[in-house]
């Protein structure tokens, strides 16, 4: 009876997390779906909402919609297999973490011609900045083309309802360390 319980609950746990995993990629795919849209306020529907705490909602809607369409450029995502990645779901303090990575290809389009020498400047500049090597300057686009790999980090407690939601994992933003403890930033690595 003994052995028979222990391979109930073990199965249960192995059921449960396969679908938590499930989840997780399900809302990490509709994540990269309305970005690649540009629905953005679907897309901050699944953003970590602790975020709203330093920027409110309507304000960062605005900032994103200024960010890929403005006077100098628009800014197109381009739908590409994003090769998603997850580290393993991680139990830490009240909630479940996980890292996804993901590619992202996006097209910088000019409003006003810029030139092959400065096109050439430019994308060096977002070589060092992506950290990418995978960019490149149409002249007869205007327009730059740049590939690199994102990280997400994926939470789900019940600040979300317990339910998958995303922060992006940016270098150099100090938002990470300000809305997760130290404890979340040192297991997961970031």
């Amino acid at each position: 009876m003994k052995k028979t319980l222990t391979t109930l609950l073990l199965f249960v746990v192995a059921v449960t997390f396969a679908q938590d995993k499930k989840s997780l990629q399900e809302r990490s795919a509709k994540m990269y779906e309305y970005t690649i849209q540009n629905e953005y306020a679907k897309l901050l529907d699944l953003t970590y909402p602790k975020i709203f705490d330093l920027v409110p909602k309507a304000t960062m809607l605005q900032m994103l919609q200024g960010m890929m369409d403005n006077e100098m450029m628009r800014i197109e995502l381009l739908d590409r297999v994003p090769n998603f990645s997850y580290s393993s779901i991680e139990k830490i303090e009240n909630g479940y973490y996980s890292l996804v990575d993901h590619d992202i290809t996006m097209k910088m389009i000019f409003k006003e011609p810029i030139g092959q020498e400065q096109g050439e400047m430019m994308v060096t500049a977002m070589k060092q900045q992506l950290e990418s090597g995978e960019v490149s300057f149409d002249a007869q686009q205007n327009a730059i083309i740049a590939k690199k790999r994102s990280q997400m980090i994926a939470v789900c407690n019940s600040d979300t309802d317990n339910k998958w939601t995303f922060l992006n994992n940016d270098k150099g933003n100090g938002y990470v360390t300000t809305i997760f403890s130290d404890e979340v930033r040192n297991k997961l690595g970031i």
